[in-house]
C-alpha cells in the first residue's frame, strides 16, 4: 500500500463530503495530513545513522544520567564511536541465526536465573528474547536496545559466541557497547 497515494484519495474524498454536506472547499493537495509515523521514521533513522559522527565539543566532561551514573565524556565518545547499535544488530542476528543458539542464549537466562549466578541488580534478568529493528518501524530500535540493555548480563555470558562468529564483534568493541547502553 501507498500511504502518498492513500491519503491523497482520503482528502479527496473528505472534500467531495464536506463540500456536498457543509460547502466546505479547501485544497485537498495542501492540507494533506503528513503520515505522523512515517515522519517520525524518517527523523529517527536519520538520527540514528549519524549520532556516531556527533560533535561532543559542547558536551561537558562529565554528567549524572537518568540512572544516576556518573558518564564520563571521553568514555561515552569512543563508545558511541563504535557504532553500538550495529553491534547491537549484530549480537542479535547471530543469536538469532540458528534454533540453537536462540534456545541457548534463553536457557542461559533460566538456569542463571534459577542458580542466582547474576549478581547485579537486578539479580533476575527478564526472560525475554533479543529483538532486531526493522528499518521500517521506528520504535524498532528503541526496543532492540532496551532489550538489549536488560539482557547485558546474559549477553556479556554469550559474549564469546558473538565474538567467534562476527570479527567486529570484540572484547572491546563489546564493552564500549555495554558502556553506551
Amino acid at each position: 500500500m501507498d500511504n502518498a497515494t492513500n491519503n491523497t484519495a482520503s482528502m479527496k474524498k473528505l472534500l467531495d463530503t464536506l463540500w456536498q454536506e457543509r460547502e466546505i472547499k479547501f485544497d485537498p493537495i495542501e492540507r494533506q495530513i503528513p503520515c505522523f509515523p512515517h515522519i517520525l521514521n524518517i527523523c529517527i533513522n536519520h538520527i540514528l545513522r549519524t549520532y556516531m559522527n556527533t560533535d561532543f565539543a559542547d558536551v561537558p566532561s562529565t554528567w549524572t544520567n537518568a540512572l544516576g551514573e556518573v558518564m564520563h565524556k571521553e568514555d561515552y565518545v569512543e563508545a558511541v564511536a563504535w557504532d553500538p547499535i550495529l553491534i547491537c544488530q549484530n549480537i542479535v542476528r547471530v543469536i538469532h541465526a540458528s534454533g540453537q543458539q536462540w534456545k541457548a542464549f534463553h536457557d542461559t537466562i533460566v538456569i542463571s536465573n534459577a542458580n542466582q549466578w547474576f549478581t547485579e541488580d537486578p539479580t533476575e534478568v527478564p526472560t525475554v528474547e533479543l529483538l532486531c529493528n526493522v528499518k521500517t518501524q521506528w520504535d524498532s530500535a528503541y526496543f532492540m536496545i532496551n532489550h538489549m540493555h536488560a539482557l547485558h548480563l546474559v549477553s556479556t555470558w554469550t559474549y564469546c559466541i558473538c565474538s567467534l562468529l562476527i570479527p567486529t564483534v570484540g572484547h572491546r568493541s563489546f564493552s564500549l557497547a555495554a558502556l553506551w547502553l
